[in-house]
């Protein structure tokens, strides 16, 4: 409406138009991950897991998120243990849950900070380590930032909704 009935200049088009195609694309993001929660929530998604190399799992989640840390001026790294850590798991899904924390971490990183990704094997488990040196967790949140639409009590960011630490911690216990 304000497009079609305002004269506006191009300028200002133009940023009105950014801001609202940055608008449908998190609207598209909360309806998608909204969706695969209650699919996660009815059992409705059958994982395909196989043996696949943890490393690369977690590679690929990084970098799909490589461009997003380096426009914001965050260092973000994969630094894997071994070469190689073979484990039964459903890569699609499980790389969605670690693009979801790191995305979190790189999220909650001030300009000129850095996220780490590990990766660790050991003869009694597997562990995946995403570290960073952003704002942090007050320790009376912590046991509340993978509950569903759960937003710290000083989140800066307006905009988050809470449901993307509850999307990958419902993905790893499923």
């Amino acid at each position: 409406d304000i497009l079609l009935n305002r004269k506006v200049d191009e300028e200002k088009r133009a940023d009105f138009l950014k801001n609202s195609r940055n608008q449908l694309y998190r609207i598209d993001w909360l309806v998608r991950s909204l969706l695969k929660l209650a699919k996660i929530d009815a059992k409705a998604i059958k994982f395909e897991k196989n043996v696949h190399d943890l490393n690369e799992t977690c590679m690929d989640a990084v970098k799909s998120l490589k461009v997003k840390a380096e426009s914001s001026g965050i260092n973000l790294e994969f630094l894997p243990q071994r070469e190689k850590i073979m484990m039964n798991h459903d890569k699609k899904w499980l790389e969605e849950a670690i693009i979801n924390i790191i995305k979190n971490a790189v999220e909650h990183t001030g300009m000129g900070g850095y996220v780490k990704v590990y990766t660790e094997k050991t003869s009694v488990f597997i562990k995946i380590i995403i570290k960073d040196n952003g704002e942090g967790i007050k320790k009376d949140e912590i046991s509340h930032v993978f509950e569903r639409f759960y937003k710290g009590k000083e989140n800066k960011k307006s905009d988050s909704v809470g449901i993307g630490l509850s999307l990958s911690k419902s993905i790893v216990e499923a």
